[in-house]
């Protein structure tokens, strides 16, 4: 279900903003492991569908993100996105301006 709202979500992005590049950041598995199979599942569905398509770029950080990067066991801490996010998007071809 998951797999399919997304794509459904970027399908529609898409046709709205034809002209864009779209970025999308694989799901980071969390401090509690009980979903990392479906977490896994997700990322590796999305990254195949991503894969063909030259309007979504597929930036897979699921092997990136430890316990250490998050807060609270979910969400990245500030310096995450920065030092594993913003790097990930450089290297996907992505040009990051700095504020």
């Amino acid at each position: 279900e998951t797999v399919c709202d997304l794509q459904r979500l970027f399908t529609l992005l898409h046709d709205r903003m034809p002209n864009t590049n779209i970025y999308y950041f694989s799901i980071a598995q969390r401090t509690d492991t009980k979903y990392a199979a479906q977490v896994s599942a997700v990322n590796d569905a999305m990254e195949q569908w991503c894969k063909y398509k030259d309007w979504i770029m597929f930036v897979d950080v699921e092997d990136q993100i430890s316990s250490n990067d998050l807060k609270d066991g979910v969400h990245p801490k500030n310096e995450t996105y920065t030092n594993i996010y913003v790097r990930a998007l450089e290297e996907a071809g992505c040009v990051v301006e700095e504020k």
